[in-house]
Formats: C-alpha cells, sequence, structure tokens
C-alpha cells in the first residue's frame, strides 16, 4: 500500500504540491481512509473532486466518509453525482443503492441494486444488498436466491450464511438454518449473533439441550454493546426453561 509519505516525498521531488495534483490528492486520501484518518481522508478526496470535479471514484470515496459520519445528504450528493459522470461503474450504483435503503427509499434502493447488477453480475455485494430488500419486502424466495448469489461468490463472509439461514428460520425450515448458521461460524467461531440463531434452530428442532448449550456460547460472544441481541438472547432462555 501507498504510504503518506511516499506520496509527500514523490511530490517534493518532483516539484509537485500534493493539493495541486489530482492524482496525488486522490492517493492520499485513500492512504488515509485506509489508516483511519478521516478528516485528512475527507480534506483530500475533496480536493481531488476540486482539481477533477468529472472523477467519479473520488466522490463515492468522499460518499463513503459522509455515510459512516451520518451525513447522509451529502453522501447521497455524492453518489448520485457519481452514477451521472459514470454511469456504468457498478460499485457507485450500489453504494446509492444501500444508501438509499438506510433512509428508507427501498424502491429507489432496489432499482439500484439491479442496476448494479446488470453492469456487474458477479458482484456479491449488489446481491447481498438485493436480498437484504427482498427480506425486508418478505418476498423470501428472491432474498434467497439474491443471498446464495453473494456466498456463490463471497463465501468468507458469514454475514451472508447467516442472512441465509435466518430466511430459512422464517420459513419454517430450522434444519437448513442450522446448517447455514454451521457455515457461518466455520468462518468466525466467536460470532454471538451466529450462536444465537444456531440456538434458535436447534430449539425449533426441539434439540434443546443442545440450543442451551449454544445460547451460552452465544451469551459470552455478544458484543457487549449490542443490547438487541443481548435482549434476545434472554427471552430464548426464557422459552428454553419453560416446560
Amino acid at each position: 500500500m501507498l504510504s503518506a509519505w511516499w506520496i509527500f516525498s514523490k511530490s517534493s521531488w518532483f516539484g509537485v504540491s500534493p493539493l495541486s495534483s489530482f492524482s496525488m490528492a486522490f492517493n492520499l486520501g485513500n492512504v488515509y481512509l485506509d489508516l483511519g484518518e478521516v478528516s485528512q481522508a475527507e480534506r483530500y478526496f475533496k480536493k481531488a473532486i476540486e482539481l477533477n470535479p468529472e472523477d467519479a471514484q473520488a466522490r463515492v470515496n468522499l460518499a463513503l466518509i459522509y455515510q459512516a459520519q451520518g451525513r447522509l445528504e451529502m453522501a447521497r450528493y455524492q453518489l448520485e453525482q457519481a452514477v451521472k459522470i459514470s454511469p456504468e461503474l457498478a460499485l457507485a450504483h450500489n453504494n446509492l443503492g444501500d444508501l438509499y435503503r438506510k433512509m428508507g427509499r427501498a424502491d429507489l434502493a432496489e432499482q439500484e441494486f439491479q442496476r448494479a447488477l446488470e453492469l456487474e453480475p458477479e458482484l456479491g455485494i449488489a446481491h447481498y444488498n438485493l436480498g437484504l430488500i427482498y427480506k425486508e419486502k418478505q418476498d423470501y424466495e428472491k432474498a434467497l436466491a439474491h443471498f446464495k448469489k453473494a456466498y456463490e461468490f463471497a463465501p468468507g463472509n458469514p454475514d451472508t450464511s447467516l442472512q441465509i439461514a435466518s430466511v430459512y428460520l422464517k420459513t419454517a425450515q430450522p434444519q437448513k438454518a442450522e446448517q447455514w448458521t454451521k457455515k457461518a461460524l466455520a468462518i468466525d467461531s466467536e460470532n454471538g449473533r451466529a450462536w444465537y440463531f444456531l440456538a434458535l434452530a436447534q430449539k425449533e428442532q426441539g434439540k434443546n439441550q443442545e440450543a442451551l448449550d449454544s445460547l451460552e456460547k452465544a451469551r459470552a460472544y455478544a458484543p457487549i454493546n449490542d443490547q438487541k441481541l443481548k435482549t434476545a438472547l434472554e427471552k430464548l432462555a426464557q422459552e428454553l426453561k419453560s416446560p
């Protein structure tokens, strides 16, 4: 990975300021983004856009910063500009769709995800996001199809396996839910949510002792600040204790 020092050094060798060269400003933005120095990344992406307003990728990257900071309207503006500048950029359509979904504009989100997949059919994240849209609409058949496509193209993401498991739980197929939850745990054995899903699947099959064992692991690995999961775990514990 390029370092900020390397880019500054190269610019000084050639007598070029990073704030006067698009490529240097853009590369510095990426370096600082990778380092987690968000304010510096934002500064350089803004400068890159000032130097080359027609560069879509700089706008996509700046939008990622805005979205992470909760500045959704500013992120929306940058992404809408990006897809106008480069309508063939599949990731820009995907990111705009993700933003629309978070803003509660599911129909627009669905259109953007579909456009991303028209441009790049193997874009796993777009399949995943489209699966979320269909799951929210309770169209579980379509949701499952897209989650499985996402898994096909990116099998190393435990969240995809868990989304598939969640659909199987919602459609009363606990054996399949258990299988897919175990796929997630094979990738991340300390995933509290995966252990919770496994306990649910086991409970639905009448495997109460196994469910209790999985529940204990879920409690052990549940993130400290995930109150929603902790509440769900307590509810499940009460259900398993009931005769």
